[in-house]
C-alpha cells in the first residue's frame, strides 16, 4: 500500500458540476441558493435598504465585468490546452516556452476572476448559488506538489473519469504550474515515502509523464471554464439574470441588498487572500517566524506571484469602479456618491490606485527577489492594500448596511 500525504476534500468534478448546474436550473436552486437571514436581516429586524441605483450596478457588473472576464478565461484556457498538447507531443524547449507563456496569460485572467467568487464559482454551502467551480480551476492555497508527484507516477490522469475523481490539490492551474515550470527532475515529497524507491527508477519517464499530466489537466480546466461560462450566460436560467433581476424575480437574491452583499463579499478576496496570505505571510508581517517567508509565496514555480496580485487588483478595480480603469461603468464608487458618500468613494478609489502603483513600484521582477533585496517595497504594497481593505470592512459595509463575510468578522487587522 502506498504512503501518501493527507488528502483534501474533493468538490464536484467538472462533469458533476455540470450536472449540479443543470439540477440547479431544474429545481430553482432550492438548496444551494436559500436566502441567508444574515444577509437580509433576521426576523424582527428592520428590512435592509433598497437603493434605486442597485439594479443598474448589478446589471453592469454581471454583464460587463464578470461575464467579460469569464469569456476571456474560456478563450485563454482553450489556448492553454492547445499549447500543452503541442508540448506533450514534442517535448521541445520551444513548445514548453509556448505552453508556459499560455499558462501565464491564462493565470492572469483567472486572477482577475478570483475576485468574482459570487454564484457558481463560489463554495457550495457558503456562497449562494455556489458550485465549487473556482476550486476545480485553481485550488491554492491547498496546492500540494508532493501529491502531484505521486499522481505523476500513478498516471491516473490518463483516464479522464479517474482524473475527475482526484482531489483538487492535484488538478487545476496550480498543478499545471508545477508540471510546466519545475526545472528539476526530482520529486518534492518528504523522505520516507515510497517515491524514494520508485522515483529513481523512472527518471527517464518523468518529462513525458509531466507533459502528459499537464495536457490532461488543461483539458479539464478548459471544460470547467466552459461550464462556468455556461452557468452565467445560458439563455434559460442564466446566473447573470440572478444579479440583473435581484429583488425582481431572482431565485437566489430576493432583494437587491442580498445581491449587493454577495458581490461585496467577493471583494473581500483582497483582504483574506491577497493581503493576508499572499503578502503578509511572505513579507514576515504575520504567521512567519523569520524575517520573511518567501517559501509561502503563491507562485513558487512560475514566480508569478507579483503578476497575480496585480491581476487581483485589476479585477477588484473593475468590480469597484464598474469597469476596468480608463473605461466607464456604473460601480460601487458611483453608488456611494448617490448615497452622499463622495469622500469615501474617492478615498477607496484612490487607495486601490495607490495599491496598484505600489505593486508597480517594486523594481524587482519577482516578489521572491523583492523579499530578498527590498522587502520594504513588499511591506509597502501590503500597507497600501490594507488602507483599502480597512475602509472596505468598516465604512463601506456600514454605509451600505452590509454584513461582513464570516472570516472578516473576526479579523482585526
Amino acid at each position: 500500500m502506498r504512503t501518501v500525504t493527507p488528502l483534501l476534500r474533493r468538490p464536484a468534478a467538472p462533469a458533476r458540476a455540470q450536472l449540479a448546474f443543470t439540477s440547479w436550473l431544474a429545481l430553482g436552486c432550492l438548496t444551494a441558493c436559500l436566502a441567508d437571514p444574515a444577509a437580509d436581516g433576521a426576523e424582527g429586524d428592520a428590512p435592509p435598504p433598497e437603493f434605486p441605483e442597485a439594479p443598474s450596478l448589478l446589471s453592469n457588473l454581471a454583464e460587463n465585468v464578470v461575464l467579460t472576464t469569464y469569456r476571456q478565461f474560456e478563450t485563454e484556457s482553450a489556448n492553454l490546452q492547445i499549447a500543452t498538447a503541442s508540448y506533450q507531443l514534442s517535448l521541445s524547449v520551444e513548445d514548453l516556452e509556448t505552453a508556459r507563456a499560455a499558462w501565464r496569460t491564462t493565470m492572469s485572467v483567472w486572477q482577475r476572476a478570483e475576485v468574482y467568487q459570487a454564484g457558481p464559482a463560489g463554495a457550495s454551502g457558503h456562497v449562494k448559488g455556489g458550485l465549487d467551480l473556482r476550486d476545480e480551476i485553481y485550488s491554492w492555497p491547498l496546492s500540494n506538489s508532493c501529491r502531484v508527484d505521486q499522481e505523476t507516477l500513478e498516471s491516473a490522469f490518463a483516464d479522464p473519469a479517474s482524473l475527475a475523481l482526484e482531489t483538487i490539490n492535484v488538478r487545476g492551474l496550480d498543478a499545471i504550474e508545477y508540471l510546466l515550470f519545475n526545472e528539476t527532475i526530482e520529486h518534492t515529497c518528504p523522505a520516507g515515502l515510497t517515491l524514494d524507491t520508485t522515483w529513481p527508477g523512472r527518471l527517464s519517464e518523468i518529462p513525458q509523464l509531466r507533459a502528459d499530466y499537464a495536457a490532461a489537466l488543461t483539458v479539464e480546466v478548459a471544460a470547467t471554464a466552459t461550464t462556468l461560462l455556461a452557468a452565467w450566460e445560458t439563455s434559460s436560467g442564466a446566473f447573470v439574470d440572478e444579479l440583473r433581476l435581484a429583488g425582481r424575480g431572482s431565485i437566489v437574491y430576493p432583494t437587491t441588498h442580498s445581491a449587493l452583499n454577495a458581490v461585496s463579499d467577493a471583494l473581500f478576496y483582497l483582504d483574506t487572500f491577497a493581503k493576508d496570505l499572499k503578502l503578509a505571510i511572505p513579507a514576515g508581517i504575520s504567521d512567519c517566524t523569520s524575517g520573511s517567508c518567501p517559501e509561502q509565496l503563491e507562485s513558487l514555480w512560475a514566480t508569478h506571484s507579483k503578476e497575480n496580485i496585480v491581476a487581483n487588483l485589476g479585477g477588484a478595480q473593475a468590480l469597484f469602479l464598474g469597469a476596468p480603469v480608463g473605461e466607464d461603468g456604473y460601480g460601487f464608487d458611483d453608488l456611494l456618491v448617490s448615497l452622499d458618500e463622495t469622500e469615501l468613494s474617492e478615498t477607496m478609489s484612490a487607495d486601490l490606485a495607490e495599491t496598484v502603483a505600489a505593486a508597480n513600484a517594486i523594481e524587482e521582477v519577482t516578489l521572491k527577489e523583492a523579499l530578498s533585496v527590498d522587502q520594504d517595497s513588499v511591506v509597502a504594497l501590503h500597507d497600501a492594500l490594507k488602507d483599502f481593505t480597512t475602509n472596505l470592512k468598516t465604512q463601506f459595509v456600514a454605509v451600505m448596511e452590509l454584513q461582513l463575510p464570516q472570516r472578516a468578522e473576526g479579523d482585526n487587522d
